[in-house]
């Protein structure tokens, strides 16, 4: 695990909020309209279609869907915050570290466990009393995020935080005290995603990222709007910007919906009714004793399943 730490100076007493990634991965605006000129019309009908489906998905409804409450927080904050940040109590982010896919949380595990074993190392040999505050440190030069504090997390398909949230990064900051017998470390972690409703590219090819309508608010949908004549397409090697998906009648589960491309809930930007915000907040504060006689016992020092949190 490519993780190592940085000492960072100031105020003794505090744990040091790590700085914000320095890619915000926003889309280039002409990413989310057709390449061919459009229309009044059609531009007026895009619009139409973002506004019906945006509205659906922020709206009281939505709240109450079992899973996609916090997914509606997040479209109502998009529409009416302003950019603000929309920040995570230590509660939310606890839960959403909880709700991890099999492999990150592993990867979770690795990087708590990885940041403490570097700060004990670090203070091996210092003074008694000494006082160090740390960030993590992304070592790895293949990772989008080298020499920044972050790594990348992925929330399990189907949870609330994966409609919310899906994947985003995970950074740790600590402040530790050389004692006789080890290090006493408090530490939290932090937690970053940008709401933007990006589109992907690949070798200079827009991907065509979609997100499902959920049968329980498609009665709240004006069909009329989104299936208006009026309504041009996306990019034909990409799915269209709203493809009905109709119900299949050998099951008794309702299927249908709509499949709908992320470049239509990005025009909203463009229309000026919205705007893109980062995802923020820190679990709540942790603290492990990290003896060093443990090293001459030939046992490595667990993870602080029993340390306290505040």
């Amino acid at each position: 695990m490519s993780i190592d730490i940085k000492i960072i100076p100031g105020t003794e007493a505090s744990i040091p909020d790590p700085p914000r990634p320095k890619r915000s991965g926003d889309t280039d605006p002409r990413q989310y309209f057709p390449m061919r000129p459009m229309t009044g019309e059609q531009r007026n009908a895009l619009r139409r279609a973002a506004e019906e489906l945006s509205g659906a998905l922020s709206g009281f409804w939505m709240h109450r869907v079992p899973g996609k409450r916090q997914a509606a927080i997040n479209m109502d904050h998009y529409l009416t915050g302003a950019g603000q940040d929309r920040e995570f109590s230590p509660g939310n982010v606890d839960d959403l570290f909880d709700a991890l896919t099999e492999s990150s949380t592993t990867r979770h595990q690795s990087l708590e466990q990885g940041f403490l074993d570097k700060i004990r190392e670090d203070l091996s040999g210092a003074a008694v009393g000494t006082i160090r505050r740390y960030n993590s440190l992304n070592s790895d030069p293949s990772s989008p995020n080298w020499g920044e504090p972050w790594f990348g997390l992925s929330s399990e398909g189907g949870t609330n935080w994966f409609y919310a949230v899906g994947s985003f990064w995970v950074a740790f900051g600590g402040r530790a005290r050389r004692d006789a017998d080890g290090v006493e470390v408090y530490y939290r972690a932090y937690i970053y995603d940008r709401y933007n409703w990006d589109v992907e590219r690949d070798s200079g090819m827009t991907i065509g990222k979609t997100t499902f309508i959920p049968n329980e608010i498609e009665w709240l949908i004006d069909q009329d709007v989104l299936t208006d004549q009026n309504m041009p397409e996306f990019r034909r090697w990409q799915p269209d910007y709203v493809t009905a998906v109709p119900d299949n009648p050998s099951t008794d589960v309702d299927e249908g919906g709509y499949r709908v491309n992320d470049a239509l809930l990005g025009t909203m930007m463009e229309f000026g009714e919205a705007q893109p915000f980062d995802i923020v907040g820190s679990g709540r504060i942790r603290s492990v004793f990290l003896n060093y006689a443990s090293e001459k016992e030939g046992s490595n020092e667990p993870l602080p399943s029993e340390s306290k949190g505040r």
